[in-house]
């Protein structure tokens, strides 16, 4: 795959990932886009993340007493204006 497209992906395995690889498929037109996928948990992800060694994660992290997943985790861990984050409803 000569010209193909490759993004590192680290973190629990989420459904969101695949959507995402998809999306970004259509989107950009690469039909050889690869995703190389570490499953290592959320922690690791967000470690992954933070150091620049992946470039998306799937995170499933809950705030305990908030019952908010993930956002908090982000805002402390990660520079947030470098960070998106999205969301299945």
């Amino acid at each position: 795959m000569k010209d193909a497209q490759y993004d590192s992906v680290i973190g629990s395995h989420d459904i969101t990932i695949d959507i995402l690889a998809d999306e970004i498929r259509q989107g950009t037109g690469q039909k050889q886009y690869v995703y190389h996928r570490g499953t290592w948990g959320a922690w690791a992800a967000l470690m992954a993340i933070k150091k620049a060694s992946g470039h998306f994660a799937g995170l499933t992290c809950l705030t305990p007493g908030q019952g908010e997943y993930n956002v908090s985790y982000i805002k402390r861990y990660l520079r947030v204006s470098e960070s998106a984050c999205f969301a299945l409803f």
